[in-house]
């Protein structure tokens, strides 16, 4: 820092930007901020709400209560497939299918209602 030395060049340059008298102001207008309040554009940015809930929904329906949960990630997920979010959609429907199959109550249930079925 202790070799700094002046630039060299046309002392032009460096004097301070004229002032236009007729206007007052300087020649070119400052940059102008927007300050009013926008309304939201929702032809930019529309959050994938149904594939994030069928993608939590069927993750959480693989570890508890898949009887509840599968479903309704199955149902999310369609409607994210139907509203265009389809990577989530087809996530969440998957995940809420297989903790559907998975699951030993629906298993047992289908179970029982065949023993009955047969026996009765």
């Amino acid at each position: 820092m202790n070799n700094l030395k002046p630039r060299r060049g046309d002392p032009a340059r460096w004097t301070p930007a004229l002032r236009d008298l007729d206007s007052g102001g300087w020649r070119e207008p400052p940059p102008a901020f927007d300050l009013q309040p926008s309304r939201p554009r929702w032809d930019i940015w529309n959050p994938p709400v149904f594939g994030t809930s069928a993608v939590l929904l069927g993750a959480a329906a693989l570890f508890r209560a898949p009887l509840l949960l599968g479903p309704i990630a199955v149902v999310f997920g369609l409607i994210a497939l139907i509203r265009g979010q389809f990577a989530l959609g087809a996530i969440g429907a998957i995940t809420g299918a297989a903790a559907l199959l998975t699951s030993p109550w629906l298993w047992t249930g289908i179970g029982f209602a065949w023993l009955y079925e047969r026996f009765f």
